[in-house]
Formats: structure tokens, sequence, C-alpha cells
């Protein structure tokens, strides 16, 4: 059974398709040319799709260069786009009509398992012009799964915070009116960086937006037990326009929650105190002469986020303000990657906690999304946690 929607797809985009089609079979008639057409649309937004889903379960600190990146699609699901016409077209010659028409990539080196080599959109389309075209959604629901079955394949604990995904609504209307005005512009500093609202960031936005409200989500636990979901994954400036039954949400996060997961792992007072005090960052940027969002971000780099031992200037200056750190530290990383660590500890409060709150509970890693009704018995139980680890935590609330 066809799942036709609506969607937005850049015009440049269909093009060169129809360029290619004109060029690959010119003997089609205006049927069979519109129907492949339609096919390599939704083959191209099947890359498109699956390349932001993996993405977004990318650490904050590989965030460079993201658009040129390659995703892996399994054959089972790229099979589902052969077509008849008047005779069999295999999806691998589809593929090579996308690749030839330069709008996707395919890296042909390659290759993990069962899947077939990697692809990416061509990073240099142009997302702000788009034309409307009807888009067959029974193709690429696969890379989605019902709430049955993402229930099905998750461990039983996970049933409440899927079952929840399915309740949330974006307020397209206003979401798509914010993302116009602000296209082209600097829309907010990440770490010290500007970051401009690009037309294809925007147009990504918009589809994950579009996502929500028809009920295509995923969920997937990793290693850490961190939860990838379609709303974890979800930007920030998004989070205003999100509802559940009708209501708004409250936002939960913890201030320097990497330091201060850290500091349970090791034994360093002085640095323990600052992280809870939330002027780690500042005192460590100051003997860098930095500011300090340039060491946030180095400290991502090179302390939380690397597998390989602390060296050079920021050991020195870590020594300076934190005598006997860096052995410390580096003596972690010998056993274990200490971003695994981390991200463990922090999955295995933010979850449990969230577990228990019997009413809708959204989470986004170190934040949850939550009702007023429940903000203080979820600060409660967090808070108490970390105490029982000897820490004391600061969160922010975002109301939205």
């Amino acid at each position: 059974m066809k799942t036709l929607i609506s969607t937005p797809i850049p015009t440049e985009v269909l093009q060169r398709i129809t360029d290619s089609i004109k060029f690959e079979y010119p003997e089609l008639d205006e049927k069979s040319r519109t129907k492949l057409l339609s096919r390599l649309v939704e083959l191209w937004w099947l890359i498109k799709d699956a390349h932001i889903k993996e993405l977004s379960k990318i650490s904050d600190y590989e965030t460079s260069n993201l658009e040129y990146r390659y995703t892996n699609i399994s054959s089972r699901t790229l099979s589902k786009f052969e077509i008849q016409i008047n005779k069999k077209i295999k999806v691998n010659t589809l593929l090579l009509m996308l690749e030839q028409a330069r709008v996707i990539d395919i890296n042909n080196i390659y290759s993990v398992g069962n899947f077939t080599k990697s692809y990416r959109p061509t990073p240099e389309l142009d997302y702000l012009h788009t034309f409307n075209i009807p888009i067959d959604f029974s193709k690429i629901i696969d890379s989605y799964s019902s709430e049955e079955q993402l229930i099905a394949k998750n461990d039983p604990k996970y049933t409440k915070l899927i079952k929840d995904l399915y309740k949330t609504r974006i307020d397209l209307t206003s979401f798509f009116l914010v993302m116009d005005s602000i296209t082209n512009t600097i829309y907010k500093k990440v770490k010290g960086v500007e970051k401009i609202m690009t037309p294809d960031l925007a147009y990504d936005y918009k589809m994950r937006a579009i996502k929500i409200n028809l009920g295509l989500h995923f969920f997937s636990v990793s290693s850490t037990g961190r939860c990838y979901t379609s709303i974890a994954n979800l930007p920030t400036i998004t989070l205003k326009y999100l509802t559940v039954d009708g209501r708004n949400m409250i936002d939960i996060d913890l201030n320097n929650s990497q330091p201060l997961n850290l500091s349970v792992l090791i034994d360093n007072p002085q640095y323990k105190k600052d992280c809870e005090s939330g002027v780690f960052y500042d005192k460590v940027a100051a003997h860098l002469n930095i500011t300090r969002d340039e060491f946030k971000l180095k400290s991502y780099e090179t302390i939380f986020f690397n597998k390989d031992k602390v060296t050079g200037l920021t050991a020195d200056n870590l020594e300076v303000v934190y005598p006997g750190i860096v052995r410390q530290i580096n003596a972690l990383k010998d056993k274990e990657e200490l971003w695994f660590l981390l991200q463990k500890m922090e999955a295995d409060l933010w979850i449990s906690t969230a577990l228990e709150i019997s009413n809708t509970i959204l989470t986004r890693h170190d934040s949850v999304m939550i009702f007023p009704e429940d903000l203080q018995s979820f600060k409660d139980s967090i808070t108490a946690k970390y105490k029982k680890l000897g820490a004391s935590i600061t969160l922010k609330e975002t109301r939205f």
C-alpha cells in the first residue's frame, strides 16, 4: 500500500534527475518517465535521510565537515527501489544514475558486512529552492520502525520511553516561518563559533520536524547505554515548537556534565569543587590565555573524547591548576576509553531517573524534557544519585 506524502525536494535535484532520465532513457513515454523520476527522487530522499540519521549519532567533538561523511545503507533496503517500466531497472542502475546526475556521491572503497558501498547526498546541492513532489513512504518506511517494532527489538525496560516518542507533535507552521526568517543568518554560537542557518541546514531541520508529525521515529541504545532517538536528534531550536498533548515541556540539563562525571572517577578535591561550582573551564582557560569557549572545545578534543593520553600544553596547564590530575586521567585512559566511561555514567544516571517518571518524558542524553508537575521529583532523584557518588550538581531549566 502506497503512503504518498507531498514533500519539498530541492529543485536542483529534480532538474538533474530529469536531465539524467532524458539522457539515459530517451525512448520512455511520459507516464514511464514520471514513474522513474518518482522512484529516483525517493531513492535520493532515502540516502539524504539516512545521512541525517547517521550524523545524529556523532559525538559533539566530531562535528566538523559533517556533510562530507558517508553512511551505509543495507542492500535489503535499497533492493526495494528496483522498478519495472518497459524493462526491469535494478537498484545499482538507479544509484549510478543518481551519481551521474551529481545528486549523490558513492564511496567505492569501503564495504562493511552486509552493507553496500556507502553514500551521501552531494554536499554542494542548493536546498534554498524546493518543489513539492509526492514521495512513496512505503519504500522508505523500513528505515524506521513502527511503535510495535521498536518495542519488540529493544529491551522491555525502554518500552515507556519509546511510547512517549509517539505522543509528540511539532507546530510546523510556526517552526517553518522561523526557519525561513533566519535562513542565511547567524542563529547561534557553539563554543564561541558563530553558526549560519544555511539553506540546506534549514531544509534538514524542516524535514526532521515533518517526520515527527508523521510518526516516523527511531530508537536505539548504544554500547554505553545512550538512547539515540528521533527526539534526541532534534536541534534545540525545534524544542520551542514541540508539544505533548498540546502542552509545552520543560528541558532540564546538567551544567559541566563531562567534567563533573570525570570528577567522580578521579581523586582531586580542587578539580571536583571547581566542576561543581562551574569554574573549571574558566580557570584552565585563564592559564592557557584563551577564552572559556576555546578551552571547552579543546578539552573535548584532547581530554574527554580523545583516546590518546593528555600531553603537551593542555597537560602542563592542567597540572598547574590541579596537581596530579593528568596522571590520573591518563591512568584511566590506559584501562578503557574515557569517553566510554563518561557516557556510560551519564546514561546510567539519566535513563534510570527518566524511567521513574510515570508521565511523558523525552530523553536527550544529558537532559530530559518533562512536564512541570514532574520537575521536582526528577530533580530530587537525579541529585540524590549524584550525591551517592559524592558529587553535587547544578541543573538548568529551560521553559518554552
